[in-house]
């Protein structure tokens, strides 16, 4: 069985004047690892998608609204400049994170339960090296892994799949 909920990478790094927002998100990512942990053993499976920017009715609200001092922006247009930001240079399709839900749903998620998945172009932050204290993670630059590491071979194994990209 799987369960789980949406909330957005503010949870795990919220910016400077985004409270209330990110406590509510953090707390959705809180709950998500507590129940995980407390219906692992009847084989309930809970995950949560945190959700960057995507094309969705909000945003073409917004557009829509625009249109009164910029009608020459069209809503591709307007998707352009909000991707810019974004280090995948546009914004996300729902169909995208989609199919990121349908398979932490599915049967080949069997081993993946308590996690915040974000869907977001690589918009969140990420740990650099020069942030990393002992072994708890190793990270790669924007296209970032971030993986506990619990023991030696594992490091290495993964400083050699690294290396040899």
């Amino acid at each position: 069985i799987e369960t789980g909920n949406t909330t957005t990478p503010g949870g795990k790094a919220p910016g400077a004047g985004s409270q209330p927002t990110a406590l509510s998100r953090a707390s959705g990512i809180s709950l998500t690892k507590t129940w995980a942990n407390e219906f692992a053993e009847q084989g309930v499976r809970v995950n949560t998608v945190c959700v960057g920017l995507l094309k969705s009715r909000q945003h073409k609200l917004r557009w829509e609204k625009s249109l009164e001092k910029r009608p020459e922006v069209t809503l591709d247009d307007h998707y352009e400049r909000m991707g810019q930001n974004v280090p995948m240079g546009r914004v996300g399709e729902a169909s995208e994170a989609g199919d990121v839900i349908a398979f932490l749903c599915s049967e080949r998620a069997s081993y993946v339960t308590g996690t915040a998945v974000n869907i977001d172009g690589g918009n969140s932050p990420v740990v650099s090296p020069r942030n990393i204290t002992g072994s708890s993670f190793v990270g790669l630059g924007n296209t970032s892994v971030v993986i506990g590491c619990p023991s030696r071979a594992t490091k290495i194994a993964l400083v050699e799949v690294v290396n040899r990209k």
